[in-house]
């Protein structure tokens, strides 16, 4: 018999905001030490929580994917509206969300659930809040790197490439190009300095942690890569076909889809691979000492949200 999460359980879920959320982030000009809402690995996993204060924000799949609260205690749970909220981001006294009941445009909340609005009329994904500006992909310019201040003004097109799987951190936007054979790009917050890092030919699920870059290479059997953020020291970290790819301190997290989707690990360097779960896990979130995974009913439905120890141990659904 599978185990209701308790609430302070869904809180470490969700810390895997918290443990990341606090890089260094870009704003208007991309520079500072600024806030951030959410780290690069979960914002490339649907963004489905977030840390703030001693509050988590989450996604409630038992509930339709509303959005709540709960304290770290476990107390306090609150809904905080009736949208289907992904690319989950707290900056301030402000929740910012996909709502995906309204083709995905960016919706923002105060965090008592009070003040909701309407930012944006077109499809944003890979949010991410730093400081007073929210960069994204564009559903309605075909991925253009966007973005906007925190009130919905100011808009900005950073470059009109076909994106996917945004990073912000620091001054510069890393993302992938669809239309050049997924190959991997990055451009200054300010529009500036747009340069490839790597011909194309399937660059996938990037995450930039510090100086590094690990991506999932497609052209090579999808294995996990790492290289640096100016496209240099490319290393095969593994042998596996990988995708949903996370990193959290020197841990890398995946799903393996030789072993049918069963929720993997590693270290940075590639060593003490291990399985954690034969479940097909999909959108992997890692918070303090939990992993936090979707695992799929069948190749196009995504079931319950599960969560285990580190060591894939202590099975319990969230619910």
């Amino acid at each position: 018999m599978k185990r209701r999460l308790s609430a302070k359980a869904v809180v470490l879920a969700v810390a895997l905001t918290v443990a990341l959320s606090v890089l260094a982030g870009c704003g208007g000009d991309g520079g500072g030490d600024l806030e951030r809402g959410n780290t690069t690995g979960n914002i490339i996993n649907g963004g489905h929580a977030a840390v703030k204060g001693d509050w988590v924000y989450y996604l409630n799949g038992a509930d339709g994917g509303k959005l709540y609260k709960v304290m770290a205690d476990g107390i306090g749970r609150q809904k905080l509206n009736d949208d289907v909220s992904t690319n989950i981001n707290v900056v301030g006294d402000w929740v910012y969300y996909s709502n995906e009941d309204d083709d995905g445009c960016v919706y923002a909340i105060k965090t008592d659930g009070s003040g909701r609005k309407k930012l944006n009329e077109e499809a944003s994904n890979y949010i991410s809040v730093v400081g007073d500006r929210i960069y994204y992909c564009s559903g309605l310019d075909r991925g253009s790197v966007c973005s906007m201040k925190t009130d919905g003004s100011g808009k900005k097109t950073l470059c009109e490439d076909s994106a996917i799987f945004l990073n912000v951190v620091g001054n510069r936007a890393y993302f992938c190009d669809t239309d050049e054979n997924w190959a991997l790009y990055t451009v200054k917050t300010d529009g500036s300095g747009l340069k490839k890092l790597t011909d194309g030919d399937g660059y996938s699920d990037i995450v930039v942690d510090g100086d590094m870059i690990y991506y999932c290479d497609y052209s090579a059997d999808g294995f996990v890569w790492s290289m640096k953020i100016d496209g240099s020291d490319k290393t095969q970290l593994n042998d596996d076909y990988a995708s949903y790819l996370n990193v959290a301190g020197d841990d890398v997290f995946y799903r393996s889809i030789y072993e049918g989707g069963a929720l993997y690990t590693m270290k940075t360097d590639g060593s003490s691979r291990q399985m954690l779960s034969e479940d097909s896990s999909t959108n992997i979130n890692v918070a303090a000492s939990r992993i936090y995974y979707l695992s799929r009913r069948d190749e196009t439905t995504q079931g319950k949200m599960f969560t285990v120890n580190l060591d894939g141990t202590d099975k319990q659904a969230v619910e």
